[in-house]
């Protein structure tokens, strides 16, 4: 699970106006990832790549919340608002961006903040908590077309800015010393478990 919180862009749109002018509706953006459900063990192929088999996928907790806040906006009924849910990845995306496009009931509270647009806010696990989909919603759902774009459609240059080294399993097994203080825990830091 990502350590860190979703992004939502929130910006005003208009017909033929520039942002904040004669504003109609306001558009709320939300990145969806397509992450190893949090129950399962993840493991490491023999190719140094987390190994997918047998393992599902679901979208990331932070972006779910993100996508349940936006709901709460436009379910609030202030103004007209519209949700567009987006994923960077292969096919197998296309899953979570369907579970991200069910509309949901509610029948929660609202928070209200206010805020210069445009804006960019992010969700963390506490802000709310994301509701199940109906059946009937989710065969809906499936219907939907989904909008893929290339990479050669969007004219820019991507450049990798990081490189995957290696992956490694943390070690499930466990060793618990008891020390007299804090020098002789910085020593053993230091020279056996050379983390320092």
């Amino acid at each position: 699970m990502n350590s860190v919180s979703s992004a939502a862009f929130v910006f005003w749109a208009s017909e033929g106006s520039g942002f904040g002018l004669q504003c109609r509706y306001m558009k709320i953006v939300v990145a969806i990832k397509r992450v190893p459900a949090p129950e399962q063990r993840v493991g490491i192929g023999p190719n140094g790549r987390i190994d997918e088999g047998g393992l599902s996928f679901v979208i990331n907790p932070f972006d779910a919340i993100a996508l349940e806040e936006a709901l709460r906006i436009r379910e609030s009924g202030r103004q007209p608002v519209e949700i567009l849910a987006i994923s960077i990845g292969r096919d197998e995306c296309e899953d979570q961006l369907r579970t991200a496009r069910v509309e949901r009931e509610t029948d929660a509270g609202i928070e209200t903040v206010t805020i210069k647009l445009p804006a960019v806010i992010t969700a963390d696990l506490r802000l709310n908590e994301p509701r199940y989909a109906s059946l009937p919603s989710i065969i809906k759902a499936r219907k939907k077309p989904i909008e893929q774009l290339a990479v050669e459609e969007l004219a820019v240059a991507l450049e990798p800015r990081a490189e995957l080294v290696q992956l490694e399993l943390a070690s499930s097994v466990r060793t618990c010393a008891r020390v007299k203080d804090v020098a002789e825990l910085v020593n053993r830091l230091r020279h056996e478990a050379k983390v320092v």
